[in-house]
């Protein structure tokens, strides 16, 4: 059976790094590794950490990597030689997925180690035999490799080997989709593993790019993305953001204004968004106000922003509300690489197939009916199947936003199908309780039986709505905590009310909604 993820451990100089990157070459697992994302978290080199900070603060960082790894699937993770060394970890990775112990003579090691003294822990080679005996105690896995007399592609054939693992990437044909609003053309290119196609994308004249993306991303995919900018005649420059809703913020879109204010970045450069919804909109956003305008190419790399944030051109911070700051602004380019799905945690692609569900019930029945039907192939994560719905997803919201670019006739309010109801929930839990999904899947609950108590949806299309969410495992109820007289106090703030009254999607049936103005009082 193919395990969830590969956990390569081993001391140092064994070739972790080396072996997992070819793995990854080899077979659809992506590398990470450890020390790598330490790196990136803290903006420190690791014998730094040690030297400032000490090695166990050092630890404490690598379980804190280890846990923000633990639920993420088809991996090959190249650990730290020490990480070991906390039972949590070791609990934690042997969970995880299949481990594998390189090992390697201690004299081979010693060879291989000794241009390489900016290792934290080493001073000289008695060191390396100490730590080395110390170590072999804790060191567990499904296989032990000698590493000594064996190049690292010889060793990573014989883990895929024994894992009996496809040494063949799935065979999916790029899709380009075009959207043409007033503002501007946009391309969407749907295809698996987009960015380790050369010359692919070039563009007409060499420019400079600030990649925006944050530190958990990054360590899978900056290298790739980087070097794919680099060939299409960009050069790039890579800013990290923290992770979390919490920072789309007015404060971190200034850091980076004066990022790019340093770094005498034109108009005539770009920003590139390379992580889920908060570096879209985050992205976006800069783009569309640094200098009046910038170029803006969006990479998003959960499928909540593939089928979602990145389409459209609405870029929003959070300030005193969800989106309160927001322009109106579309990408020159979008490239959904289905690989990045991979690599989600099951909570994350949940999150993201709530909006899939919503383009079903707004504007296409046999979307819906796909979902249901092939829901075990979506789990599983059927990358021919992913492709059909994250495709269908770009092209129902692109038609929608080709005639209401701007929210001005009206027609883009379907979108906001949940949306009104899910707003108010990220707000009132401080966006920490729930996912973006599962407030969408809540709210779209929500209005779903509202519009069933007003006589406009039957009985029968409202089962169907909430079997469908249940089905896919998502919440179909407010929390606790949240009233529907809360939901009505707050829905005055909302951005899309006119005199005390909400223009609201009201779902008829599984495919169709009708808009209609609804006072706020009378809502649920």
């Amino acid at each position: 059976m193919r395990p969830d993820n590969i956990i390569l451990v081993g001391f140092m100089g064994v070739g972790k790094d080396t072996v997992a990157q070819e793995i990854a070459r080899l077979t659809d697992y992506v590398m990470i590794s450890t020390d790598h994302l330490i790196q990136l978290e803290t903006g420190i080199s690791i014998r730094n950490i040690f030297k400032k900070k000490g090695e166990q603060y050092f630890r404490d960082l690598e379980q804190k990597v280890v846990s923000r790894l633990s639920n993420l699937k088809n991996m090959v993770v190249a650990t730290g030689g020490g990480i070991f060394l906390r039972k949590k970890n070791r609990n934690l990775l042997s969970g995880m997925g299949y481990l594998i112990h390189l090992d390697a003579r201690p004299e081979v090691l010693r060879k291989r180690i000794a241009r390489l003294w900016t290792r934290p822990l080493l001073k000289n080679y008695e060191d390396i035999n100490r730590i080395y005996k110390q170590r072999q105690k804790i060191y567990r896995g499904g296989i032990k490799i000698d590493t000594s007399e064996r190049t690292p592609q010889e060793v990573a054939r014989e883990i895929i080997d024994h894992l009996r693992l496809k040494e063949t990437r799935p065979g999916i044909r790029m899709t380009r989709i075009v959207l043409r609003t007033d503002s501007k053309r946009c391309l969407f290119y749907v295809g698996y593993g987009l960015f380790s196609k050369s010359g692919m994308f070039r563009i007409e004249k060499p420019c400079r790019a600030l990649v925006i993306s944050n530190p958990l991303v990054a360590g899978f995919y900056a290298d790739g993305v980087l070097r794919f900018l680099k060939q299409a005649g960009i050069e790039p420059e890579l800013s990290l953001v923290p992770d979390g809703e919490s920072y789309k913020n007015i404060e971190e879109a200034v850091r980076l204004y004066n990022l790019l204010l340093q770094r005498r970045f034109s108009r005539g450069d770009l920003i590139v968004g390379l992580g889920g919804g908060v570096v879209c909109d985050l992205a976006g956003f800069v783009a569309s106000t640094y200098k009046r305008g910038m170029g803006l190419i969006q990479i998003p790399t959960t499928l909540l922003a593939q089928v979602d944030a990145a389409i459209g051109g609405k870029n929003g911070l959070n300030h005193r509300g969800k989106n309160m700051l927001g322009t109106f602004y579309q990408p020159d380019a979008v490239f959904c690489d289905l690989q990045f799905l991979k690599t989600l945690s099951d909570y994350d692609m949940k999150n993201g197939l709530a909006e899939v569900i919503k383009y079903g019930v707004i504007c296409d029945p046999e979307l819906f009916t796909q979902l249901k039907k092939e829901r075990a192939s979506v789990l599983k994560r059927d990358m021919k199947v992913l492709k059909k719905i994250v495709t269908r997803s770009i092209q129902i919201k692109a038609e929608i936003v080709k005639v209401d670019e701007r929210e001005e006739t009206g027609k883009r309010a379907i979108l906001n199908f949940g949306h009104t109801v899910a707003h108010i929930i990220e707000t009132q839990t401080h966006y920490q309780k729930l996912s973006h999904g599962e407030a969408v899947a809540i709210g779209m609950a929500e209005e779903s039986k509202w519009a069933y108590q007003q006589g406009y949806l039957k009985q029968d299309e409202l089962d169907k709505i909430l079997k469908i969410l249940s089905e896919y495992k998502l919440p179909t109820s407010l929390p606790s905590s949240i009233g529907p007289e809360a939901i009505r106090g707050a829905v005055l703030q909302d951005k899309k009310v006119r005199r005390e009254r909400l223009i609201l999607p009201i779902p008829q049936k599984v495919g169709r909604v009708r808009l209609k103005e609804v006072r706020c009082e009378k809502f649920l």
